[in-house]
């Protein structure tokens, strides 16, 4: 980012394509693979990729009857919402996060299902039962995965500045620069 004098004011002007770095090209869709397609040893893009083969699992596989298939839909909808608004993504977290998604689908759905039943019926109370039960084990996996992501997120190296932190670093600095020039040249 430059600045220019104009009126008086210190003006910031895009940059010109001739201040532009070239960029590095895309990679190629077959580099880090071996001749029949599949990942290469050391290739970091399947990094994790079995991890969240698993967290999938966790969720539940794709189900035929209705009442799975609105389960999974919530315990995914939840795992999303959840994984948003912890400090860490890592593997433990998320493996954590999905065992909550999914008891705390469980729970809602016993709940619905002893409300249709009859909460004074017999199988109502079983459900309740249930319900509470995945209620519970959901508040104790809560309680986990946020003690984890909160330890592992303090306990992430500190990676360098990000492009934003370093061009609102630069510009502060052209700006402090362009305002010393002009404080010299105007006494």
């Amino acid at each position: 980012m430059s600045t220019e004098q104009n009126k008086g004011k210190a003006r910031t002007t895009l940059p010109r394509s001739s201040d532009l770095k070239p960029v590095e090209s895309v990679p190629s869709p077959t580099e880090g693979r071996v001749s029949g397609g599949r990942f290469a040893p050391g290739n970091g893009i399947s990094r994790e990729n079995r991890a969240r083969h698993h967290i999938r699992r966790l969720l539940g596989p794709a189900a035929n009857d209705k009442s799975i298939a609105e389960i999974q839909s919530a315990s995914l909808s939840l795992y999303s919402s959840l994984m948003r608004s912890l400090p860490c993504q890592a593997v433990p977290v998320r493996s954590l996060v999905a065992l909550q998604a999914r008891h705390t689908a469980l729970c809602a759905y016993w709940t619905e299902w002893a409300v249709n039943v009859g909460l004074d019926s017999e199988q109502g109370i079983a459900a309740l039962e249930r319900a509470s039960k995945d209620g519970a084990r959901a508040e104790r996996l809560a309680v986990t995965s946020l003690d984890i992501a909160t330890r592992l997120a303090k306990a992430a190296p500190r990676r360098g500045p990000t492009t934003i932190e370093i061009i609102n670093r630069q510009a502060a600095a052209m700006q402090a620069a362009e305002k010393e020039k002009n404080d010299e040249s105007s006494d």
